[in-house]
């Protein structure tokens, strides 16, 4: 007994529904944000109390990647990039959060505006310290990883102060130069014959001469 009550309620359930579908009006539609076709309720777009754009998108996804691009429009560009100058939008609560005050438009940019050639020295590590050890990776950025002689194989490359003075890295005054010729920048002429030490400096007019004798 019960469980032809069921079937019977259950039918009438279904017919129910189906005479409802048939009744729902739907309007093919193209998604605001992506532009699918898509069928909506014509009840859903007459609603007396929505917003704007309600019921124009084919998913929560698309209405929300939409709403986002709206906001992006009307904001005001209120911070310009350190780096390139370039004026962008900045959340308050981030630039408050701002130890130097200085904004940039995108992580490249901050690292960019980081190395020790660009001077920023707000948002420069620790490890910069006054620049006397950041030297090698400033000068490979800037000229030809290769020594004098041709060799360039960069893990074995060193960059040579011409004056000896590790505070001088004036460009001018560092060269790129492999093992073998840094070895040469370090000799003196002792007892008729030419020795090796760190803390020597070699005259550069004399340079040319040991070149001559250790590539022959």
């Amino acid at each position: 007994m019960f469980r032809g009550l069921s079937l019977i309620l259950v039918e009438q359930y279904r017919v129910a529904m189906y005479n409802t579908i048939k009744e729902i009006k739907m309007i093919k539609m193209n998604c605001l944000n992506c532009g699918n076709v898509f069928l909506q309720r014509e009840a859903e777009l007459n609603r007396k109390k929505k917003s704007k754009n309600r019921g124009k998108f084919c998913s929560l996804s698309c209405s929300t990647i939409f709403g986002a691009k709206e906001r992006r429009k009307r904001r005001v560009l209120n911070v310009t990039c350190s780096y390139c100058g370039e004026k962008f939008y900045k959340n308050k609560s981030k630039m408050e959060g701002s130890k130097s005050k200085l904004y940039f438009c995108c992580r490249k940019h901050k690292d960019m505006a980081q190395r020790l050639e660009f001077g920023l020295e707000e948002i420069q590590p620790d490890r910069y310290g006054n620049g006397d050890f950041a030297y090698r990776d400033l000068v490979l950025r800037n000229k030809e990883n290769k020594c004098p002689c041709g060799f360039d194989f960069k893990p074995l490359l060193v960059v040579h102060h011409k004056d000896s003075n590790r505070s001088n890295n004036a460009m001018d005054n560092l060269e790129i130069l492999c093992t073998v010729c840094h070895g040469i920048r370090h000799m003196k002429f002792i007892d008729g014959e030419w020795k090796y030490s760190y803390k020597y400096l070699t005259p550069r007019d004399k340079i040319k001469e040991i070149e001559n004798i250790v590539f022959k």
